[in-house]
């Protein structure tokens, strides 16, 4: 989405950051001094743009990821099923089982845990 308050160059920048180049590269690329990418950065139509940008990409790679979760999980569960290496097979069954109970301590027991007590007999 292109504001009409941004100018090309800024859009530049805003995809060049986007693609985690630093200032000075920026600066290079757009043909502008760094004190003026600077100050493009802090402008708050910019940084609007930045992170609607952001975001959009985020969808679309949780999207992305979302159609082939299906397949990832055949194939850790073959792992954790099938692979000879005794230590892959504990980490991926392992895996399985704190994605659906959560991970080891992570919760409180459901019974309090009793101190250790010392039972003394005093009758002799």
């Amino acid at each position: 989405m292109l504001n009409k308050l941004i100018t090309e160059e800024q859009d530049k920048m805003i995809n060049y950051l986007i693609e985690g180049r630093n200032i000075t590269d920026i600066a290079k690329l757009v043909g502008k001094s760094r004190s003026t990418i600077y100050k493009w950065v802090e402008q708050e139509q910019i940084n609007e743009e930045l992170e609607h940008r952001q975001l959009e990409m985020k969808k679309q790679a949780r999207s992305k990821i979302a159609s082939k979760v299906d397949n990832c999980i055949d194939n850790l569960y073959e792992i954790a099923s099938t692979c000879k290496d005794t230590r892959t097979r504990f980490q991926a069954n392992k895996f399985i089982v704190e994605q659906f109970l959560g991970t080891a301590g992570s919760k409180q027991e459901d019974e309090p845990q009793q101190e250790n007590a010392i039972i003394v007999n005093l009758a002799n």
